[in-house]
């Protein structure tokens, strides 16, 4: 029997670094006498431990057809959270892909293929080549020496689209087929290129896959935790500022053991930068002190009855949690917001009460009764790394106006992720699970929306083709281009109400 081969890879850091800044500050402009600011905790380097037992020298490929599935069983030496997979494949076809799940051990060192433990496996494009799969999200931890099973089903036709996983020539007993065809296991005579990549400190890590929503009091909170970067011990944190966009110029304007600062000392009409330091504990770093800075974030206060801007949040909770909820990836929560008025949206606020990974999504609400279609869909999930008010910067990503009802929406990307709600009758809510949703009524999730009514600008919703749009102001006969720049072939036309022949005048 061959010995287990270890090595360690160092993610996010290939330097030892003591200290990591705030990640993602943003300032909102246009409040009056005030600046707020919000930001993300800083990380600290993982190390994660590489488990394999092929050589790497090939000599063999895999002989899977479509619907077949390879996989190899690993044995942890400690308690770990199981965060990637690693394997070494060769495929021309870009479009050709296959799909990870892991499985546990059925006792006797091969896989119970019935009893996945992903409820949402993982389709990826095979490259030609070592590539990695990221699979922290899901939450999976193993015991010491509890086995478990790394597998890769084929879905495209072999004999049409050529593609395979290297292998080597000799077995350790740990590489299997799983055929399709013939619902039979077969061994492998050699070991698949197939590694699994874990973290050996986490053994604050539960492993829980529950597929129900979770719904926990406020006096009952979970016990778990959610494992995606591990953040820092930070002490507090400290706000730079200044009035051009330079760090060495800045000067400190405040603190804040939280993740937002608000900036009162400020001026209507005059633009400020801003900068954070985190000042860390001797948690996950070789030693206490200052962090670098983090990104420069600007923002202009403004007086909204100057004629300026006025924002609003649009809410239904009270500010107070009565609990929370969670539940399996893919599956979420919503809340109707209803706009006064045409407006740009500015930002989503999400109360974390667990932390973990989560989706922001808006939906239109068909009828003012349910969501109806997908409107905005964020590229990728979002880790929200404290407990508190989570701001998702929208005008910064793009522009969006909304002049209708629609529902704000926090798709969990994992397990852990907690959402905030209040409880009350009357409240606009809803759950999507597999994609269906249900109007809860008696609940209120603690998801809002941040909208600027600007008192000098009209928003429009211009679409392809021909638009009718109504200016609250006159405008004058050479302004059109100017207000419309992006019209076909550089030209608008205009019609203006007369009001003594009671009609429109082109």
């Amino acid at each position: 029997m061959r010995k287990l081969n270890i090595f360690l890879i160092v993610i996010f850091c290939s330097l030892i670094i003591a200290q990591n800044p705030p990640r993602e500050l943003t300032a909102i402009s246009n409040l009056n006498a005030r600046v707020q600011l919000f930001w993300r905790p800083p990380l600290i380097r993982v190390i994660l431990t590489e488990l394999f037992y092929d050589d790497g020298t090939g000599g063999l490929v895999d002989s899977a057809q479509a619907g077949d599935i390879i996989s190899v069983r690993f044995t942890p030496t400690h308690r770990c959270s199981l965060m990637a997979v690693k394997f070494n494949a060769w495929n021309p076809w870009p479009w050709v892909k296959v799909v990870i799940n892991v499985y546990p051990d059925n006792g006797y060192g091969t896989p119970n293929y019935f009893s996945p433990l992903l409820s949402h496996p993982e389709t990826t494009v095979l490259v030609t080549g070592w590539q990695v799969v990221d699979l922290s999200a899901h939450g999976l931890a193993f015991s010491d020496s509890e086995e478990f099973h790394i597998g890769i089903k084929k879905i495209a036709p072999v004999d049409s689209y050529p593609h395979f996983v290297f292998a080597d020539t000799t077995p350790t007993g740990r590489s299997w087929m799983y055929n399709h065809a013939t619902f039979s296991l077969d061994s492998f005579p050699g070991d698949y290129h197939i590694r699994a990549l874990v973290f050996y400190l986490g053994s604050r890590f539960l492993r829980e896959l529950p597929s129900e929503k979770r719904v926990f009091t406020a006096e009952s909170p979970p016990t778990e935790e959610a494992y995606f970067m591990l953040p820092t011990g930070v002490d507090h944190y400290v706000v730079y500022r200044d009035t051009v966009p330079d760090t060495t110029s800045m000067s400190i304007v405040g603190s804040s053991t939280d993740t937002s600062f608000t900036d009162l000392a400020v001026t209507n009409d005059k633009p400020y930068y801003y900068a954070v330091k985190a000042y860390h504990d001797t948690t996950g770093h070789d030693l206490p002190g200052y962090s670098c800075f983090s990104n420069i974030a600007y923002a202009v206060p403004r007086d909204s009855a100057s004629g300026y801007t006025n924002m609003d949040t649009l809410k239904n909770d009270d500010g107070i949690p009565e609990g929370l909820v969670s539940w399996s990836i893919y599956n979420g929560f919503g809340a109707a917001l209803y706009p006064d008025g045409v407006g740009k949206l500015q930002a989503l606020l999400f109360r974390v009460n667990r932390t973990g990974q989560f989706k922001p999504q808006i939906w239109t609400l068909g009828d003012d009764t349910m969501p109806e279609l997908l409107w905005i869909d964020w590229p990728a999930m979002l880790s929200a790394t404290s407990t508190g008010w989570r701001s998702v910067n929208v005008s910064s990503w793009r522009t969006i106006v909304v002049d209708k009802p629609f529902v704000a929406t926090a798709i969990c990307g994992d397990m852990y992720f907690g959402l905030g709600f209040d409880a009350g009758v009357g409240k606009r809510a809803f759950d999507y699970s597999g994609g269906t949703w249900t109007n809860i009524a008696d609940t209120a999730y603690m998801i809002r929306a941040v909208i600027v009514y600007n008192m000098n600008t009209a928003y429009f919703h211009l679409r392809r083709g021909w638009n009718l749009v109504s200016t609250p102001v006159y405008l004058p006969n050479d302004s059109i281009i100017n207000v419309f720049p992006t019209s076909a072939d550089s030209f608008a036309y205009r019609w203006v109400y007369d009001e003594e022949s009671g009609g429109f005048i082109y």
